[in-house]
């Protein structure tokens, strides 16, 4: 087990990393994604449509 934390105890630091992503971490995820041209790159934006991509992989399988 990484850690166990209290079910009432309150990340700042996790907290702090989430709210500053898109300004400190995503340009630099996305630099070097750029790297991967040659691969396929999926980004989802939101639950459904990642939900909607692992209904179109399933149902391709099934057939």
């Amino acid at each position: 087990m990484p850690w166990i934390e209290k079910s009432d105890e309150v990340d700042e630091e996790f907290l702090t990393w989430v709210n500053d992503y898109n300004i400190e971490s995503r340009p630099l995820v996305m630099e070097l994604l750029k790297k991967y041209n040659d691969k396929e790159i999926i980004i989802f934006t939101s639950r459904d449509d990642t939900n909607e991509y692992l209904k179109h992989l399933l149902n391709g399988r099934m057939c």
